[in-house]
């Protein structure tokens, strides 16, 4: 899985040949959970969206409770050109880089949940402003993922009391 991250490296699934970052000024498809974080998620959507414009990118916003087949739209959202982007917190990171570390495509990270674990872990800016500009400046890193029964994941996976105990938070 590549990630567009602060430092100019990439993220990639280990043997993997990573891909070029983004062209400047491609389109962005923002794969969201409007129910990731705190505070008015409409509001955050659409200054996002304003950022993303502003950077001159067209953005296509996709919300995960619509997205049907994540891997499917992933897909058709790669032959369009766009840039690939999660927006919310590690379990929408995980959700979507499952499916993009199959593709070798780069994954923007934007940090809109409640811990953003793996987006402080890669030093990528909890400012929304600052995080849309790394995307938009095409910066990555290559950082390890693992996988367990088919799915991919890049920073925790729990199970027993621990995954029970998560699910209580």
């Amino acid at each position: 899985c590549h990630s567009l991250l602060p430092g100019g490296s990439r993220v990639a699934r280990r043997g993997s040949v990573p891909e070029s970052a983004p062209a400047p000024g491609a389109g962005v498809a923002l794969f969201i959970n409007d129910a990731a974080g705190a505070g008015d998620q409409g509001s955050q959507l659409r200054e996002v969206e304003k950022l993303f414009r502003g950077e001159g990118r067209d953005i296509e916003t996709i919300t995960l409770q619509s997205a049907g087949d994540l891997g499917s739209r992933i897909a058709s959202a790669r032959r369009a050109g766009r840039t690939i982007v999660a927006g919310g917190g590690d379990g929408t990171i995980n959700a979507v880089a499952s499916h993009v570390a199959r593709t070798g495509a780069a994954l923007g990270i934007l940090p809109l949940g409640t811990l953003n674990h793996f987006a402080k872990d890669l030093g990528i800016p909890l400012e929304l402003e600052a995080a849309v500009k790394v995307v938009t400046a095409g910066h990555t890193r290559l950082v390890d993922i693992a996988g367990v029964s088919g799915a991919f994941f890049p920073n925790t996976s729990s199970f027993g009391t621990c995954a029970g105990v998560s699910g209580l938070r």
